[in-house]
């Protein structure tokens, strides 16, 4: 068996040993292109990356940083891109451990499917409006006092380390709320 992948690795073209985004060997216009857009090399490996919230990281763990959201790197995003075992989703793919334990920092963290974007909103999958900002939630854990409306009449405000988040749900049938106060 190990003869076998190490042929295949040797009949591969060196370019698609190089760079590898979700599970795809990333040919070398489509990396110049990502680093042009970026301004910075890309590093050898096995990466994954969110094309909807610009999260990217080594595969097989959690996310490493952001890039600019919508890169053209082809692939979709594998579920287990991260080795996630818990019932939390980003955009298709199942949160790591360490991922959730630092979402709970901010907030109480349900199992469910959710999308984030490029700007930090959190919602459930199929419905359109968030429910919450993850970089809000982050200055609210700083102390920051601050209050916003998202465009769906989401509030959250925060004070003194607690947040407070009111919103409609996306039905315009009742609506939910929560505090970590």
């Amino acid at each position: 068996m190990r003869w076998i992948v190490i042929a295949l690795l040797a009949a591969a073209p060196a370019w698609a040993q190089n760079v590898v985004i979700n599970g795809r060997p990333l040919p070398p216009a489509e990396q110049r292109a990502v680093e042009q857009r970026t301004g910075v090399p890309m590093l050898p490996g096995r990466w994954w990356y969110d094309a909807r919230s610009g999260l990217w990281g080594a595969e097989g763990s959690g996310a490493g940083g952001f890039a600019p959201a919508g890169l053209p790197v082809g692939a979709p995003l594998p579920a287990d891109a991260s080795s996630g075992r818990r019932d939390v989703f980003f955009n298709g793919r199942s949160l790591s451990d360490p991922e959730i334990a630092w979402l709970m920092t901010l907030g109480p963290v349900w199992p469910g499917r959710y999308w984030l974007d490029a700007m930090g909103n959190v919602g459930l999958e199929g419905q359109a409006l968030p429910f919450a900002n993850l970089a809000v939630l982050v200055q609210a854990k700083a102390g920051a006092a601050r209050s916003s409306t998202t465009p769906g009449s989401t509030w959250i405000g925060s004070h003194g380390g607690c947040v407070a988040i009111s919103a409609k749900s996306s039905s315009g049938i009742g609506s939910f709320g929560a505090s970590n106060c």
